[in-house]
C-alpha cells in the first residue's frame, strides 16, 4: 500500500484532498434566532467583542490549531472553564440547528399593523382593482342607450293653484300633458277613478 493511505477497520480509504483554504477567520452570524439576535443585541460592544474573541478561541481549539492551554492562557480563564465554554457553545449550536420556528412579526402582536408595506401594498392593490370596475361600469352606463337619447330632467315646479277654486282646504293640481314612461295622462280635468 501506499503512504497515502491509511488503513481503518480492515479497509483503506484514500483521504480527500482539500480543494480550498481553511478557513481562519470566524465573522460572528448576521440572522440568528430571534432569542439569540435579542441577546447579542442587548450586548454592550465591549461583551461583543469578548463573546467574538472567545468563539474564534473555541473555534481555533476545535480545529486543533491551538490545545486547550493555550486558549485557557489566551482568554485569562482556567482550563475548566474553557472546556464549560466549549460545552455552552457546543450546545447552543446544536440548538441553532434544529428546526427553527417560523419568525414572529415584532414583539406579541401578531396582527399586521396598518402602516406595514405588505398590508399598504395589499390595500392599495384592491383600491385599484375597485377603481377600474368602478370606471368601467361609469364607461358601460355612459354607453347605454337609453342614456344617450333622454335629454336632461327638467326641474320639479310647484303645483299651480287654479285661481277660481273654493277655499275648501283643499288645492286643486293641475295636470301635466305627460304621465310617466311618455304617455299622456287621463285628461287635464278629468278627475282620477274612484
Amino acid at each position: 500500500m501506499s503512504e497515502a493511505m491509511v488503513q481503518t477497520n480492515g479497509m483503506a480509504l484514500v483521504p480527500r484532498r482539500r480543494r480550498g483554504k481553511k478557513r481562519l477567520v470566524f465573522q460572528p452570524p448576521r440572522n440568528g434566532p430571534s432569542s439569540v439576535r435579542a441577546l447579542w443585541e442587548g450586548a454592550s460592544p465591549e461583551e461583543r467583542t469578548r463573546a467574538h474573541a472567545t468563539c474564534v478561541s473555541i473555534l481555533s481549539m476545535w480545529l486543533g490549531r491551538k490545545s486547550r492551554a493555550q486558549v485557557a492562557s489566551e482568554l485569562s480563564v482556567p482550563p475548566l472553564r474553557v472546556w464549560q465554554l466549549s460545552q455552552s457553545a457546543l450546545s447552543g449550536m446544536l440548538a441553532g440547528l434544529l428546526k427553527q420556528p417560523r419568525g414572529r412579526k415584532k414583539g406579541l402582536n401578531m396582527e399586521p399593523s396598518e402602516e406595514d408595506p405588505r398590508v399598504l401594498k395589499k390595500k392599495i392593490a384592491e383600491l385599484e382593482e375597485e377603481n377600474r370596475s368602478l370606471r368601467d361600469l361609469v364607461e358601460v352606463l355612459r354607453n347605454l342607450p337609453a342614456a344617450r337619447e333622454q335629454p336632461a330632467p327638467r326641474p320639479r315646479q310647484k303645483p299651480e293653484v287654479k285661481k277660481g277654486a273654493r277655499k275648501t282646504g283643499k288645492t286643486e293640481v293641475q295636470r301635466g300633458v305627460e304621465g310617466p314612461g311618455g304617455a299622456h295622462a287621463r285628461g287635464e280635468g278629468e278627475a282620477p277613478p274612484r
